[in-house]
């Protein structure tokens, strides 16, 4: 796949898709790590090193980026948007070339312009795999977006467990709130997943705390119908008789809902 002239101290490669399909060809100047494309090549990512060795992770081409990152290409170099060639490694959940790319001293806790780190989108995609090569690459558990959300706040918004849990074990902080003050544990009781519940109020969760909007999780839990959670939330402290800053207090949804014999004995007998 790739070979040294004499001439030149480069690299010529090409970059393949999974199915074998050459996508580019080019030459990778070592000495300057400056890149010239072949005739015909598609030109609208490959203007670097850099760039190549994100067309080789887009395209799974791993012998590829493992000649690229050998010759010295730039493994922090960044995109348009931000985004480095270890974000898109962690959104493909291809943790090996995570590992590729950690040990040619990628950066794990860079930023693109959304402030997303690579650990963030890696939950956001559910890949679990990508998730705890970034956490065993010393990736900032609790490192936050422009908008305040979390890694751990982000798993809760796509309802993954086992990345809840993983963060959770990782040290990530279970009362940390977004610019609009929502919590993990409001998300998880949004979307109804009780064993995210279960896991974030065994870690310590606030099962009180309000967002900006005075909404807390048991509410949220009671205004998706999601009685398992609503059940936990009470079991552990939750409030019902506490209201939101637009009114209506937990345990009144829930009398104008009926669900108050479904949420428990507590629930039942403060109707």
């Amino acid at each position: 796949m790739y070979r040294y002239t004499d001439r030149k101290t480069a690299l010529v490669l090409a970059v393949h898709s999974s199915d074998g399909q050459v996508h580019g060809k080019y030459t990778f100047d070592c000495s300057t790590k400056n890149l010239e494309v072949s005739p015909g090549a598609p030109r609208q990512t490959l203007t670097s090193g850099s760039m190549s060795v994100m067309m080789a992770v887009q395209f799974g081409d791993r012998a590829t980026l493992r000649s690229l990152v050998a010759a010295g290409a730039d493994v922090n170099a960044k995109n348009k948007d931000g985004g480095t060639a270890l974000m898109l490694a962690a959104k493909n959940g291809r943790a090996v070339d995570i590992d590729i790319l950690v040990g040619a001293r990628a950066d794990v806790n860079a930023k693109n312009m959304s402030g997303d780190t690579a650990l963030m989108l890696a939950a956001e995609l559910g890949n679990i795999d990508s998730v705890k090569s970034l956490i065993a690459a010393g990736a900032h558990v609790n490192a936050s977006s422009n908008n305040g959300d979390t890694a751990l706040i982000v798993a809760c918004m796509n309802n993954d467990t086992d990345i809840v849990k993983a963060l959770i074990a990782a040290g990530a902080k279970v009362n940390a709130k977004s610019s609009s003050g929502d919590t993990a544990l409001m998300w998880a009781a949004i979307k109804g997943n009780a064993a995210s519940v279960k896991a974030l109020v065994a870690a310590g969760a606030d099962v009180n705390a309000k967002n900006n909007a005075g909404q807390h999780p048991l509410k949220w839990a009671i205004m998706n119908g999601h009685a398992a959670c609503a059940k936990i939330l009470i079991a552990a402290g939750a409030q019902m008789r506490v209201e939101g800053k637009y009114g209506y207090s937990a345990l009144e949804l829930a009398r104008r809902n009926g669900s108050t014999y479904s949420l428990g004995p507590n629930a039942a007998k403060a109707a």
